[in-house]
């Protein structure tokens, strides 16, 4: 959890310069940036786990 803030304030999205200043915005934003997060880390573990299944990657 702690990541996902600090990637949404400046070391990758940049929230703080996008100056958006009604709430319900920020919280649409925040919203879409979360699920668009955890959609590319479970694109991330399907590939992994395909990869360990067809014996392409090993050690896990």
């Amino acid at each position: 959890m702690e990541n996902m803030f600090s990637d949404f304030k400046s070391r990758g999205f940049g929230i703080m310069q996008s100056h958006i200043q009604k709430p319900d915005r920020l919280e649409r934003l925040i919203l879409i940036m979360s699920i668009a997060l955890y959609w590319a880390f479970s694109c991330g573990m399907f590939a992994e786990r395909q990869a360990v299944a067809d014996g392409i990657k090993k050690g896990i």
